[in-house]
């Protein structure tokens, strides 16, 4: 494995990479408070697949940086991630919960480099966070991040609604829900995902907002389907 630091106007992005290189490399982008080392159980799943991981700005080894946090600046991270790592073609982006709208964003800027989209456990559209999320958060600092970062995340927040994007974009999809109580995936979001032709589902019967025990190897094995199926 090998780590590297990403410049991106004056930000440094954490990156971390298994050095297997290709077409279709899978460029996992965590959730609110995730770190790249939280991919790694992808990783060694998937030995063979190109596959990086990022830290957004903010969180894990990346610049704690208290200003530039809205969307749109922490999506440019995966997008100088994409244009630093000159070893792969192209990428399919894995988002978890927040990460997904990261995602949508990052490809609706480089469609030609994104060839599909993995999207874990979240809709399309997100309010503005609500000072009960921060509260939440003071009450349990991230270990990842610092609450500083936290304040402005929440200061930045605006309405977010990405579906017409998703929909103007038409990459093929794969959309992971969990069926525990603590899935943030709504039923209507998921039926609404099921409506574009180009997006296909997996639902986790033991698994809530992370895909876990027994259905770990089933998400795993269905990355990697959706990957050779992109690659065919």
């Amino acid at each position: 494995m090998r780590e590297l630091f990403v410049q991106n106007q004056g930000v440094e992005v954490h990156v971390l990479l298994n050095e297997v290189y290709g077409s279709n490399a899978i460029l996992y982008v965590p959730g609110m408070f995730g770190t790249a080392e939280h991919c790694l159980s992808e990783f060694d799943a998937l030995p063979n697949v190109p596959s990086i991981a990022l830290s957004i700005r903010g969180r894990g080894k990346s610049t704690k940086i208290t200003e530039s946090l809205d969307i749109h600046e922490q999506a440019s991270d995966i997008i100088a991630v994409m244009d630093a790592v000159t070893d792969y073609d192209n990428f399919i982006v894995c988002g978890h919960s927040f990460g997904n709208l990261l995602s949508v964003l990052a490809a609706e800027r480089r469609p030609s480099q994104v060839k599909g989209l993995i999207l874990i456990d979240k809709g399309l559209y997100q309010s503005k966070i609500q000072q009960s999320w921060l509260n939440y958060v003071m009450s349990n600092p991230p270990k990842t991040s610092t609450i500083e970062i936290a304040h402005c995340i929440f200061r930045k927040s605006v309405d977010t609604n990405l579906w017409q994007i998703f929909q103007d974009l038409a990459i093929p999809t794969l959309v992971v829900k969990g069926e525990k109580p603590d899935s943030h995936l709504s039923e209507d979001d998921w039926n609404r995902f099921n409506d574009f032709s180009f997006a296909e589902g997996l639902r986790l019967k033991n698994s809530g907002h992370f895909p876990e025990g027994e259905d770990y190897n089933l998400f795993i094995s269905r990355i990697r389907d959706f990957r050779s199926n992109l690659l065919a």
